[in-house]
């Protein structure tokens, strides 16, 4: 029927032949899984059936730093959630799932690639290839929206995982609070499906897009204990390499980092003492706590100050006694624990901390430049109500036609920094953004740009009277705000409540 379309509407005969190959490709594989589920469901005994799907999906499971802590505490959790697993198959070109949509399952890509086609908050976002996960946050948060489209670009295959199953088998083993605080305690770190981690980053800052490393999905056993170690050690093999090889070339350290032989501690991923250090700009205390077997906050609300005090090389000011205090910890965990909350109630994971409000021709390098600026900024406050949100600082680089997201993203914005520069107050969508925050009370925060041959003039009131009478903005400018619902009196009232 498909291809009988195409003839129809003339479609070279090359495309046509890939979609029958793709069709029937995709339709020998749904044969295959439906043919399987049917034998499963009415054939297979209850217990062949969970073992059936434990040896297909268990390991694969595990790969995701977050189920497998999960799993570290029930034994049969992963078992019982393999079996709500199911495999999906889906032809080049089609949507896995879109933007806006509700995040009520995560996938893992068994084989194909994925394409972002549309992200609310980023640009140029890399594809993503086997053993790599999406729409993990699902897991976190199932009432939280998508933030992105994504489509194959080749017939992919992949493991999906339905969020509402996997909490329901927190609450029926009774993990609720345990998961919560799991949450609470290293969320706020980040969480990547691109290599499994939890408690390091979040997908947009995955080394293993930076650095361009491969990243294979298979786990491999725990000698210790039998639990797979999977997504933690699994980004860091080399071509030709078995993960059997590179954990051995890892150990534990106490809190659960993983250190390479012959790594620096500071390529390991930071845990929450580091964050709180860095924050607080007491870094070279570190090394001597962890000398001292201090590598968490957790640890260091149960030693002593003297302990350190008592240490030759350890010189603490009033100043760092006072930050390393136990009500002082706490009160940076209790900070951090509210973040982490508003994340799970879906109030702040889609918002923005700033937007910046521009003139592309006059100012888009330079609020380039203080997007990444301001975003550094930010990261490196771990106690900033920020940590929660997917991109903090916003800037339209995509010169977004559709007005409704445009305005979608500074009503979600809680500071509009505008650029004052020579033409600024002329464009009509500089002019919306800024009416648009003012109705919603976000605050406003002008920033004047000197550049060579170009200065803003600061309005006065025969600037207003121009404004008000038609004299100031063009006819095609006039015209985009009044199909937006505003008119010349509440852009003056707006300006003055800037300037």
């Amino acid at each position: 029927m498909a291809v009988g379309y195409l003839k129809h509407h003339r479609v070279s005969s090359r495309i046509q032949l890939k979609v029958f190959r793709t069709l029937n490709e995709a339709s020998v594989i749904r044969r295959q899984l439906a043919h399987f589920d049917r034998l499963a469901s009415v054939a297979f005994p209850p217990q062949l059936k969970q073992t059936v799907c434990h040896e297909l999906w268990s390991q694969r499971l595990m790969t995701l730093d977050l189920l497998w802590e999960v799993g570290r505490w029930e034994a049969s959790f992963i078992k019982e959630l393999a079996l709500a697993v199911q495999e999906r198959v889906v032809p080049a070109q089609v949507v896995v799932f879109s933007a806006g949509e509700p995040s009520d399952v995560a996938y893992l890509l068994l084989s194909g690639g994925l394409a972002v086609t549309y992200h609310e908050f980023e640009t140029g976002v890399p594809d993503f290839t086997p053993g790599m996960w999406v729409g993990e946050k699902a897991l976190v948060n199932p009432r939280s929206l998508r933030a992105e489209t994504l489509v194959c670009k080749v017939l992919s295959q992949l493991m999906s995982v339905p969020a509402l199953e996997f909490h329901k088998l927190i609450a029926h083993f009774d993990l609720k609070d345990r998961f919560s605080d799991l949450l609470n305690e290293r969320l706020w770190l980040g969480l990547c499906g691109r290599c499994g981690v939890l408690g390091d980053h979040y997908s947009s800052a995955c080394p293993s897009v930076s650095h361009g490393l491969s990243r294979n999905f298979v786990a491999a056993s725990n000698p210790a204990g039998g639990a797979a170690f999977g997504g933690r050690f699994s980004m860091n093999l080399g071509h030709g390499a078995t993960l059997r090889d590179s954990l051995a070339r890892w150990t534990l350290r106490p809190g659960g980092m993983a250190v390479s032989s012959g790594q620096s501690d500071h390529a390991v991923a930071k845990t929450d003492l580091q964050r709180f250090l860095q924050a607080h700009h007491l870094e070279h205390l570190f090394e001597h706590m962890y000398r001292h077997g201090i590598s968490s906050l957790n640890d260091l609300k149960l030693a002593s100050v003297e302990e350190l005090r008592s240490d030759p090389d350890v010189h603490l000011t009033h100043r760092e006694e006072r930050i390393l205090s136990k009500s002082a910890i706490s009160a940076f965990q209790r900070k951090i624990g509210q973040a982490t909350r508003k994340f799970l109630e879906n109030s702040e994971a889609n918002q923005h901390f700033l937007f910046i409000s521009h003139f592309k021709e006059e100012a888009g390098a330079t609020a380039s430049l203080m997007q990444d600026m301001l975003a550094r900024m930010l990261q490196e406050d771990p106690s900033s109500v920020s940590g929660t949100m997917e991109a903090p600082v916003f800037l339209d680089s995509e010169d977004l036609k559709d007005l409704s997201n445009l305005k979608l993203h500074v009503k979600r914005s809680h500071n509009l920094v505008i650029l004052l520069t020579q033409g600024v107050l002329t464009r009509p969508w500089c002019l919306l953004e800024i009416v648009t925050a003012i109705r919603c009370r976000a605050n406003l925060l002008p920033v004047k740009v000197e550049e060579p041959g170009s200065r803003f003039e600061f309005p006065n009131e025969a600037y207003y009277e121009r404004l008000v009478g038609g004299q100031e903005l063009d006819r095609s400018c006039q015209k985009f705000l009044e199909s937006e619902g505003i008119c010349l009196v509440e852009v003056e009232s707006a300006l003055k409540q800037v300037f």
